[in-house]
Formats: structure tokens, sequence, C-alpha cells
């Protein structure tokens, strides 16, 4: 058996991970990172919008606080937001030290805007692309060892049983072109393998945690209407972009519906409210919704072609004869895919989760600073959260020092990774995730829940999740997508039972049967662990004593824009 050994393990090679990685190398001596695909040129950072929160040393940082929280609906650990607005402007700085060019005013400064729905924040706007760049070649000065194309599919725990008792030991995985099996062994592994998103964001890293013991917690603001695009052919346009640089949305009667649901934010609502009022225009007959910037004077709009996150994308679009001072362009939302907000592993603000050994950044542990969803803080978090992962895991690393593998573990990952491409029969990942995602598309299902609903669709999820140990795959490629399926329904079935569980509307838990936020009864988490082959379910209250933004009152707050009433159906628990 061959077998790779070092002191902290980062899985996971996006923003997270990458800052992980470099603090952990800083600390400790042999760092190994992971990536199934490449490092910089997979993931969600290397294509985001790239709006990083900004915060300096002089501005109203309670005030920013406050934001955040409120934005939050209150369930952000303020710990973790006084960590962020503490520590991001040093992880700015270290990031323009290393390279990175931020879009500066004609001054020379960092030109920091507001985000999608902040009224005082700020962000400021980088190449998402070169950021990568940026921090990679960063690990690779400081001698991090990058291991590109590398699937992984379970954890290694030092008592080889799951869920373990023990401590988190590394990892297994295989080589995604070649399929050769790769051992890690690890004193500390930090999980940074991003959340649940569109298609490919599948949740392994939720689900890995979660099946070796690890606690979750938050899945119930998971959205199922994330992926909010323009038309087809520009589907990669950064919608952060457009917003700060003016957008209005119009529906088919030529209105500027947003008006009517956010009279005060407008089209400067957050990206979940914005993507709820593009679904209840379409859902009530008064859709195609459009997108434009056609009312901006002709500065503005050179704007676009001169923004390092705009420019090639409006020239590529301006080729195929789009006039931003006159075109306006289709804008629709995708609901029914599951995509991450928040919810993910539980930890502490130093990324340490529940089980020794374990700690985590970014997505996989469901930004505990975002709440149940809040302003653009997510890239910041990745940078803070990666950065106090990394040491407080190569600290772990130096104080316990590595364990042995148990090889009869690693025999069972190495039969469970293999068994889809050795399958004679069963589904594709492809032919299976139609079904899930038919079943999930309709609002009434995914997006305004209920109770009746939900429990079907549970019992659901319960056969998707057998089929998916079924799945059968052609090639190395095949294999990786049966094991991210597999993930994907894992993470359904957290949703879907945090959700059934949290009875009021807060953040993305749209609940047409309860609609109402209830801060009397659910300032709350609701966490979930593994307990042999079933589900443990407990709540763990919010320390109203120790955090310093609370609502004035507890009390149930009505939910500001009624839904259709057919959506609540199934009735209440």
């Amino acid at each position: 058996m061959s077998q790779i050994e070092c002191d902290v393990l980062v899985i996971g090679g996006g923003l997270a991970g990458c800052w992980a990685a470099i603090r952990a190398r800083e600390k400790a001596a042999r760092v190994i990172m992971v990536e199934k695909g490449k490092v910089a040129r997979s993931g969600k950072s290397s294509f985001s919008g790239a709006g990083i929160l900004c915060p300096y040393p002089a501005d109203d940082l309670d005030a920013w606080r406050r934001e955040i929280v409120v934005r939050g609906e209150y369930m952000a650990d303020q710990d973790v937001v006084d960590a962020l607005l503490a520590e991001q402007p040093a992880r700015i700085r270290e990031m323009g030290e290393w390279g990175l060019g931020y879009e500066r005013d004609e001054k020379g400064d960092l030109l920091r805007t507001g985000g999608l729905g902040s009224m005082t924040t700020r962000v400021v706007t980088v190449s998402s692309q070169e950021m990568m760049e940026v921090l990679r070649r960063r690990m690779v000065e400081l001698g991090v060892r990058i291991l590109d194309r590398t699937y992984v599919t379970g954890l290694l725990t030092s008592d080889g049983v799951y869920p373990t008792t023990g401590a988190v030991t590394g990892c297994y995985g295989f080589n995604t072109r070649t399929g050769e099996p790769q051992t890690i062994n690890a004193a500390a592994t930090v999980l940074a393998a991003g959340g649940l998103g569109y298609f490919y964001f599948t949740g392994d890293g939720i689900a890995m945690g979660y099946r070796a013991g690890a606690e979750v917690w938050g899945m119930e603001f998971t959205r199922t209407m994330d992926q909010m695009t323009f038309q087809e052919r520009f589907s990669d346009i950064h919608l952060i972009t457009f917003q700060r640089l003016g957008m209005r949305l119009y529906n088919r009667l030529g209105e500027r519906f947003m008006e009517r649901y956010y009279p005060e934010q407008r089209e400067n609502a957050t990206r979940q409210q914005m993507a709820l009022a593009v679904i209840l225009e379409n859902l009530e007959g008064r859709g195609p919704v459009q997108a434009g910037l056609n009312h901006l004077d002709r500065e503005s709009l050179n704007k676009l072609r001169t923004l390092p996150s705009t420019a090639p994308r409006v020239r590529a679009m301006e080729r195929e004869g789009i006039d931003f001072g006159k075109d306006r362009i289709a804008f629709n939302v995708h609901s029914g895919f599951i995509n991450a907000e928040s919810g993910g592993l539980k930890h502490n603000p130093h990324g340490q989760t529940t089980l020794p050994g374990l700690y985590v950044a970014g997505e996989t542990g469901g930004f505990p600073a975002n709440g149940a969803g809040t302003i653009p803080l997510k890239l910041a978090s990745c940078c803070v959260e990666g950065y106090r992962a990394g040491e407080s895991a190569a600290r772990y690393a130096i104080w316990a020092g590595s364990r042995p593998v148990k090889r009869d573990q690693v025999r069972w990952l190495e039969e469970e990774a293999f068994r889809p491409i050795k399958a004679g029969k069963g589904m594709a990942p492809e032919e299976l995730m139609d079904q899930v995602y038919e079943y999930l598309r309709p609002a009434g299902v995914s997006i305004f829940r209920s109770a009746g609903p939900m429990r079907a669709l549970l019992a659901e999820q319960e056969g998707w999740a057998m089929a998916a140990a079924e799945l059968k795959a052609r090639d190395w490629h095949g294999l990786v997508k049966a094991h991210q399926k597999r993930s994907y329904i894992d993470c359904i079935g957290l949703t879907f039972r945090s959700s059934l569980e949290r009875k009021e509307t807060r953040g993305m838990n749209l609940r047409a049967d309860y609609p109402y936020r209830d801060d009397a009864d659910w300032l709350k988490h609701i966490i979930l662990k593994r307990e042999g082959a079933g589900l443990k379910m407990w709540y763990e209250s919010l320390p109203a004593d120790k955090y310093k933004v609370w609502p004035d009152k507890l009390e149930k707050v009505p939910v500001q824009n009624p839904w259709p009433q057919h959506f609540a159906q199934g009735g209440r628990d």
C-alpha cells in the first residue's frame, strides 16, 4: 500500500484551502494540498465575482457588524464576524504584496463599492482568476506540495471506523485521470472542499465529514434557487458587477418590479432576495425578466469595458451585437438546485470541528459569519477562516503528531471508491440526477417549503440514496461524478430534515406553512450528527448574553412579501 505522509493535509484548492495551506506551511514542515481539478483553474473561487469584503480600521465597524448580523437574520456567529472585520485588512494587504491587482480609483486608492444587499459595508473587486493564480504561486514559493486532479472519497480515522470516536488521520482518494489510488496520512486535516452548488459543487466535504462523524449545522438555510444568469450564452457574467454599476430589472410589462418587493433596496437587495423576486414574477405570469443598464450615461457604461472583472465578457457580448446603451438582457433564476448559502460542518472560530484532527474553512464550514444569508462576505470569510484553520491545524499537528493508518479501513475505502467502475449494473450518474433535478425543480417543492411536500421529498431521497450507492461508471471521470452525486443526495437529506424541523421562515428556509420569523423560539442552531446507521438531531441556542447585536423584541415577525397561498400545501406539523 503506497502512502504519503504530511503534517497538515488540505483538501480543496479554492480560496479558503489556499489560505489554509499557506498559513499551515508557515507553521509546519510538510503541507500537502489535494484538489479534484487544478488549483487556480477549478472551483468556485476561480470564477467568482471576486467582490471581497474590505473593511478599514477607520470604518465604523460597529455599523458593519450590525449590517452583517441583521441581514443574516441574527444567526451569525458574532465572534467570527468580529474576527472577519479585524483580520481581513491584513489578508487584503498580503495578497496585494504577493502581486494581486485590485481595482483602484483615480487617486490610486482601493476602489470600494457596495455589494449585493449592502448599505454600509464595502467590497473591493479583483480578477478571480488572477487572485487564484497569485495564491497558487505563493503556495509553490513556500513549498506546499500540490496534488492536482486528486479526488478524495473518504477520511481516515484513528480507530478505523465510521462514525469515529477517535481522530481524523488523513484521507483516501484517486487520481481523476489515471485512477491511481492515493492514501495520505496526516497529523491534521483541513476540509475546504467547497459546499453545495449548481451541478458541479456537490457537498463532498460536508458529506465526507458527516459520514466520519462530524456535526453539521445550518443546513436548512441552504438555497434552492441560487443560479441567477443572463441569457444562456452570457451566463458567466457576474451578477455583482452589473449590480454595482446600477443594473435594473424589468418584468414583461416593463415594470421595475424590485420596487414592489424591496422598496428601499430595490436592485441592491441581497442575492437571495433578488432571486425570490424574479421567481415570483415568473410564477405570477409577469416574466420573463430582463436586466438593463440602458439608463446609465456613456461614461458609466464605459466602466464595463475597463474593469478587470467585466472587460473580457463585455467585449464578447459586444461582438454578439449587444449594445448596453440600448439593449436589455434576458435574466433568469434556476430553481430546484441545492446551493450553499449557509450550512456545513460545525466548527469553532478557529476552524476546529467536533472531530479531533479535523478542521474546516470556507463553504464546507457553512460560513458562520453569514448567518441565515447576508451581504457578500464569502470570499473574505474564505481568507480569514482559511488562515485561522491552517494555523490551528499546524499547531495541532505539532502537538499530536501522526497516527498509523488502519489498513482495514484503507481496504474498505478502496473497495467503496472503485465500486461504481466495477459495477455491472445500476444507473449512470446523469440518469439519477435527471430524476432528482426534475423532482426538485417545482417551486412548491424546493423553494416554498411546507411539511407535507418535505416529508414526501425525504421519502424520495431515501430511494435516491439507495440508487446512488449502486451507480455505475464507465471511466475515471464518471467515477468522480458517481461519488459527487452520492454526496449531493446525502446533503439533500440533511437540508430538508433540518428545514422540516425549523418551524419558521428565516433566510432561505422559506416555510410557506410558517410565514414568519420566530425570534422567541428559533434563535438557535439545529445540529445533526450521524449515529450508527441513523441520525441524531438537537438544538443549541445562540448566546444572547454574549452577542452585541440582538433583536429588540423576541417576537414573531411576518415575512415582508406574502407568497402565493397555493404553495402552503401539506399542513403544519
